[in-house]
């Protein structure tokens, strides 16, 4: 958990999510049984809604990308979590993915 930390960290735009393949494996991230892995992807995904919108050449903006590859399902999944934390990111998540964008 300690290494895809320090790579959540080291992401600094969506550029780099697309090139480095991350935005793929989203779902599978996502999809591990610890939650300690799902926050910390999650507080990528937040940050980068939330601060970090430019997205260049046939890149997809990674909100519409979460909704397309069907991430939201598990985003919103996490809401009722018995984990708080996992909840709490959720929601936050949620929020920055739908504040002031009509993409999605």
């Amino acid at each position: 958990s300690g290494t895809l930390r320090q790579l959540c960290r080291s992401l600094k735009c969506q550029k780099e999510l697309w090139e480095t393949g991350f935005v793929q494996l989203l779902s599978q991230l996502l999809n591990s049984v610890h939650s300690e892995t799902q926050i910390s992807i999650m507080s990528l995904v937040a940050e980068c809604c939330r601060t970090r919108p430019e997205v260049i050449r046939q890149n997809t903006n990674i909100k519409v990308a979460m909704k397309d590859l069907n991430i939201l399902q598990h985003v919103i999944q996490f809401l009722v979590n018995d984990s708080i934390p996992l909840a709490e990111k959720a929601a936050e998540t949620l929020l920055c993915m739908f504040d002031g964008s009509p993409d999605i």
